[in-house]
């Protein structure tokens, strides 16, 4: 899955993502690839009841990784509990990812179109992501998160065989809360959304290009399309994400 900022776009496995850049202060939206720094909301343990923003690089690298040439993207959410990578990350580093859709790209023969999911209300919501901190050669850290997919729901179905997991309202404070833990109850959350409060619809092949803004409203003549019409793409997904943090003072840490 691929997030998405207010600030750059690119392609990449599970689309780009959107969010203010430096000072997350309003800029013209644009996509977020992956390997870009995107705002991400977590909660530092020793301070539970405050939330805390930080820019991060989307990308996963694992404090115990010799370089970060390989950055894990997306995590599959059957396997969190179990793989090296993220089994020490689920029960004390679990984030948000704010954004107000992603994309994916629908096959149709020899092409690919670009579809954007979003909520049916059109409000933001949250994708359920994981963070480390890896220290560079320097000396220095680097923040890093990747974003949980799941099995999809009817709406992404027929598009491709993953989707990102996007957390209910209710459950985002419960996805933070450092006191739960265990494995079991976190896996509850690493559903797929439902499928009634959703909708997708093709954009145009300009939104491969950086300089476009998905939300301009530019959508391809097809766009009145059923997704439902399709055969399901198992190429590596596009996503993208626009984060809606417009303004915010500066970033407090996370834990170290």
């Amino acid at each position: 899955v691929r997030p998405v900022h207010a600030d750059g776009e690119a392609p990449g496995p599970h689309g780009p993502v959107r969010h203010r850049r430096a000072g997350f202060r309003a800029g013209a939206p644009v996509q977020l690839a992956p390997s870009q720094d995107a705002p991400v909301v977590g909660v530092n343990p020793k301070t539970p009841d405050t939330r805390s923003l930080r820019l991060m690089r989307w990308g996963l690298v694992p404090y115990h990784a010799k370089d970060a040439a390989k950055p894990i993207i997306n995590a599959r959410a059957e396997t969190l509990a179990q793989r090296p990578a993220f089994r020490g990350l689920l029960p004390r580093r679990r984030c948000l990812v704010p954004a107000d859709g992603f994309y994916e790209w629908r096959r149709e023969g020899r092409f690919r179109t670009p579809m954007r999911f979003t909520l049916k209300s059109g409000q933001p919501f949250a994708f359920a992501g994981l963070w480390d901190r890896w220290l560079q050669p320097d000396g220095s850290p680097l923040y890093s998160f990747t974003i949980v997919t799941t099995s999809p729901n009817s709406v992404l179905e027929p598009v491709h065989n993953r989707m990102p997991v996007m957390l209910l309202p209710e459950d985002e404070a419960r996805w933070l809360d450092p006191v739960t833990t265990d494995p079991a109850a976190l896996s509850q959350l690493l559903k797929p959304y439902p499928a009634e409060l959703m909708e997708g619809y093709c954009v145009s092949r300009a939104v491969n290009s950086p300089m476009t803004d998905s939300s301009s409203g530019d959508v391809c003549e097809s766009s009145k399309q059923k997704t439902k019409k399709h055969r399901a793409g198992r190429s590596t997904p596009y996503l993208a994400a626009h984060t809606l943090i417009s303004e915010a003072k500066g970033p407090r840490p996370l834990a170290p």
